[in-house]
């Protein structure tokens, strides 16, 4: 009996220790899978600034660009014909379809994904069938596809050692549509069982071709700022190279009327409320949706906000700093505009205008003061011109 108790308390160190190792390594996969996805997304944003032979690449990815010709990795050129590819699709039932959105979305590389790239996956992800005592993947070779259990059971194991059994709803492989890895354990059939699989040139198109929707969004909603109308598509593309993604969740304030101001944003997703204080109390002026933006003057000059910007549940933002700015698009080819303070709606209780005598007169308008900062008490300037200085007042 006590022989017994002992080989058991041996086998469960033993067990404990694989345990031990096996967090050690997840950890370790985990901060390599952080690492390289943001190479790959900062790869996928120089797809047009790479040099590839023989090849004729048109992407316009990604949104932070640091000037290089030097690969850290040679990814598989995008085919050509990417349109082609996109629609090649598999049909899902809605069943199938919501295994695999949940499978994406509870992994923790996968869920990173937005609704509109974890759609067109499901589309593009094909089924793939194996027999028990089949290796979908066999641990020190080269993987380029990632896996998700439709049916069935798989079995994982490392050097030998089994570690775990996948089912239905499992995600695996997922490292090997980031980059060219050696497969770290083997992972074989234990029934018959069906997966659905898709490689990484196809997750490449996926993420290219979103990064070049946005980016045409991007220069659109960019074109239709009057402080940065004068500037050419090369101008814009230098500040949307230079721009970051940004979210926030309902509530947040994403800037302070009165807090200095440094940074420029473009909502993307969302709507943002604008409010401003008149007369001691907090009223909202506006609301701002998708392709809107503010806080350009910030840009070009020192200044401090006019009004306080509050995001409405969810908010995709882009922005850029006044410092990465500066350095990007030179300030003599800009002009001086604020499209908060210059689109102040309507108030919905304002007195209807009934007549054409009914106009306002310069006495009648109090002028608007920064409540604290260094510019307390004094006007807020709108902007400065040729003819002069433009403040902001109320009626």
């Amino acid at each position: 009996m006590e022989c017994q108790v002992e080989e058991l308390r041996q086998q469960l160190e033993k067990q404990t220790l694989v345990n031990q190792e096996l967090q050690n390594h997840n950890k370790d996969l985990e901060r390599r899978l952080q690492e390289t996805e943001k190479l790959l997304q900062e790869l996928q944003s120089h797809y047009h600034d790479l040099d590839f032979p023989d090849q004729r690449i048109s992407n316009e990815g990604g949104l932070v660009v640091r000037k290089s010709r030097v690969a850290v990795m040679a990814p598989e050129p995008i085919p050509e014909d990417q349109q082609e590819i996109i629609k090649t699709k598999v049909k899902k039932t809605v069943s199938e379809t919501s295994l695999i959105i949940k499978a994406i979305q509870k992994n923790d590389f996968l869920s990173r994904l937005d609704d509109e790239q974890i759609t067109m996956m499901v589309e593009l992800l094909v089924a793939i069938d194996f027999k028990p005592g089949n290796d979908v993947i066999k641990e020190g070779t080269e993987g380029d596809s990632m896996y998700i259990v439709a049916a069935g059971e798989l079995l994982v194991s490392q050097a030998d050692c089994n570690l775990r059994t996948l089912t239905c709803g499992d995600v695996f492989g997922e490292l090997a549509i980031l980059y060219n890895c050696k497969r770290t354990a083997t992972v074989k059939a234990k029934t018959v069982v069906r997966l659905w699989f898709m490689e990484r040139q196809m997750y490449r198109t996926i993420m290219t071709n979103k990064s070049k929707k946005k980016r045409e969004q991007l220069m659109g909603f960019l074109k239709t700022s009057r402080t940065l109308k004068a500037l050419n598509d090369s101008q814009l593309s230098k500040i949307i190279d230079s721009m970051e993604e940004v979210k926030y969740q309902n509530n947040d304030v994403i800037v302070r009327e009165g807090a200095e101001g440094n940074t420029f944003y473009i909502i993307l997703k969302g709507e943002v409320k604008v409010t401003k204080k008149l007369n001691g109390q907090e009223k909202q002026i506006r609301k701002m949706g998708k392709g809107e933006h503010f806080g350009e003057l910030a840009l070009i000059r020192e200044i401090l906000r006019t009004a306080t910007c509050t995001a409405v549940g969810p908010v995709t933002c882009f922005s850029i700093d006044k410092e990465v700015f500066e350095e990007t698009i030179p300030i003599e080819h800009l002009e001086l505009h604020d499209d908060i303070s210059s689109k102040v709606l309507e108030e919905p209780d304002a007195p209807e205008k009934t007549s054409p005598s009914s106009y306002l007169r310069l006495k009648d308008l109090i002028p608007v003061l920064y409540q604290e900062g260094r510019y307390q008490g004094e006007p807020v300037t709108l902007g400065v011109g040729g003819f002069g200085r433009v403040e902001l007042v109320c009626v």
